[in-house]
């Protein structure tokens, strides 16, 4: 997508803050954003808002793992949305359980 290619472009940043409220994002999009953040070495701060985000599933938390992971080494300060008001779709309570165990682990 443009906005992973954008990322993988800003090497340099510290800080990111990216916002995908109510805005349809799918599994996909998540996978190519959260690959990009293997190229933000310097990375310290990340802000990651999938709030009302219908389409995704356990396989957007595997990405958001995945992504975590590959900038963990500089990360001080993770700030996570992931509500979803609609109950029957979205994430289930074995991928936000592995996200916790995995964010515990930080």
């Amino acid at each position: 997508t443009v906005l992973g290619d954008v990322i993988r472009k800003c090497s340099n940043l510290t800080h990111l803050t990216l916002n995908f409220e109510r805005s349809g994002l799918s599994d996909t999009g998540v996978g190519e954003i959260t690959c990009g953040l293997s190229s933000l070495s310097q990375l310290i701060l990340l802000h990651l808002n999938f709030n009302s985000c219908n389409k995704l599933t356990d396989r957007s938390v595997e990405n958001i793992v995945n992504g975590i992971q590959q900038c963990r080494s500089t990360l001080t300060q993770i700030s996570l949305f992931l509500w979803n008001p609609d109950y029957n779709e979205g994430f289930s309570d074995a991928g936000l359980a592995s996200l916790s165990r995995f964010l515990s682990t930080l």
